[in-house]
């Protein structure tokens, strides 16, 4: 018999969040290319809301080589001393740990998305 298992974050992603700040523990970021411009490189990132009444909504953030600043002000809130030009990040630094962000639901994709980072307090 042909069966389908659903977690819990499955059956919370369609939650919609209101507008706010959430402390969000990350999850996962990779990298591929992008959809549109294969030649360009997309870094999509996997959140999950770590406290209050929304723990455990997934939360999408997608940050794409064309516009740096905000992964840029992501990988910050994990740098002490700040970014510094021309110097390497690993990215993946930031997976396991929290950050705070500003998630709001997007209407045309259907999901939760992070528009802005800052340190978690």
């Amino acid at each position: 018999m042909p069966a389908v298992k659903f977690t819990k974050e499955d059956l919370l992603s369609r939650q919609q969040i209101t507008a706010g700040w959430y402390k969000l523990n990350v999850k996962e970021i990779t990298e591929k290319p992008g959809t549109n411009d294969p030649t360009s490189l997309t870094y999509p990132a996997s959140f999950v809301v770590a406290e209050g009444p929304s723990t455990g909504v997934p939360v999408r953030k997608y940050f794409t080589e064309k516009q740096m600043g905000d992964f840029s002000n992501f990988l910050a809130c994990f740098v002490t001393g700040g970014i510094e030009v021309g110097k390497d990040y690993d990215y993946t630094q930031a997976i396991g740990r929290s950050v705070m962000g500003y998630c709001r639901y997007n209407t045309d994709m259907n999901w939760n998305e992070v528009v802005d980072f800052k340190k978690s307090a």
